[in-house]
């Protein structure tokens, strides 16, 4: 599983961590993966992921 992966399907208690890892706000990453999501079509995170594993984004 690619990092990518990982972090799309982190739990929301992870979104801190990541936040850390990247240097940006927990709320932009929240914004992030919720643009992501909204962009693939989907209604939900597992959705989202499974649309972008067929889709070869992942």
């Amino acid at each position: 599983m690619s990092y990518a992966s990982d972090v799309y399907s982190a739990p929301r208690s992870l979104w801190k961590i990541v936040a850390a890892k990247l240097h940006l706000s927990e709320s932009t990453v929240r914004n992030y993966l919720s643009s992501a999501i909204g962009k693939t079509g989907t209604r939900n995170r597992m959705e989202s992921m499974r649309e972008a594993r067929q889709q070869g984004w992942l």
